[in-house]
C-alpha cells in the first residue's frame, strides 16, 4: 500500500512554512500552496488534473488542510470523486467561510458587515457556494478527523466554526484541538502538541 501526506496550504504561508509542516510526518509529504486562481476558477483549474495523477499513484492518502484550502479540497474532489475512497484521515487547521472575511474586517477596522458581505458575494460567489456546501457536511465520512481551531481567530470566527462542528458532529466523529493563536498559527506557537495532535488522528488511521 503506498501512503502519502498532503499539506494543502493556506494564504501567506511560504513553501519554505510549509516545508516545516511536511516535517511533522514521517512518510512521504507534498506541499500545495494556496493560490488565487484555485479559488476563481474552480473546476476549471489546471493543477486538479496533475493532483489527480499524484492520486493514480498512491491509495492510503492522509490530508491535512489549511484554512481557504478547503476550497481546493472540495472543487478536486467535485471533479475526481473517486479519489475519495483513497482518503484515510483527514485534519483541518483553522477552517473558515469565504463570509468570515466579512468578520474579520468588521473586527479589525469597523467595516460594516452588509457592505462586504455584498463585495464577497459578487466576486467570490463560487467560495460563497463551497463554503456553504463544505461547513453543511464533511466531504469524505467514517475516516479519522481532526480541526484545529482558535478563540483568538478573526478570519475564521466561531460563528462559523461552531456551525462547522456541530453540523459535522451529526455523522462523523471528531477530534478537536483548542488553542488561543491567530489565524494558521497554532503550530507556531504550539509546536508539539500540534504535532502529536496530527500524528495521532494519523495513528487512528493506521490503527484501523
Amino acid at each position: 500500500m503506498k501512503t502519502i501526506n498532503i499539506i494543502f496550504g493556506g494564504f501567506k504561508l511560504s513553501k519554505k512554512v510549509l516545508n516545516k509542516y511536511s516535517k511533522i510526518y514521517k512518510e512521504p509529504t507534498i506541499i500545495i500552496p494556496l493560490t488565487i486562481p484555485c479559488l476563481i476558477f474552480r473546476q476549471y483549474y489546471s493543477d486538479y488534473k496533475r493532483l489527480n495523477s499524484l492520486f493514480k499513484l498512491h491509495d492510503d492518502v492522509h490530508i491535512h488542510v489549511m484554512s481557504g484550502s478547503c476550497h481546493y479540497l472540495f472543487n478536486f474532489l467535485e471533479n475526481f470523486p473517486k479519489n475519495k475512497s483513497k482518503i484515510k484521515s483527514q485534519i483541518f487547521d483553522s477552517p473558515c467561510h469565504a463570509l468570515g472575511i466579512s468578520t474579520s474586517l468588521n473586527k479589525i477596522y469597523g467595516i460594516p458587515n452588509y457592505l462586504t458581505k455584498k463585495s464577497i458575494n459578487t466576486l467570490f460567489n463560487n467560495c460563497v457556494y463551497t463554503s456553504n456546501e463544505f461547513m453543511k457536511k464533511p466531504i469524505i465520512k467514517n475516516i479519522p478527523t481532526g480541526i484545529i481551531i482558535s478563540n483568538n481567530d478573526l478570519i475564521a470566527p466561531k460563528k462559523y466554526t461552531n456551525l462547522m462542528i456541530n453540523n459535522w458532529d451529526k455523522t462523523i466523529d471528531i477530534n478537536i484541538m483548542k488553542t488561543n493563536s491567530k489565524h494558521l498559527e497554532s503550530f507556531k506557537d504550539n509546536p508539539i502538541e500540534y504535532e502529536e495532535f496530527c500524528n495521532f488522528i494519523k495513528f487512528k488511521n493506521l490503527k484501523n
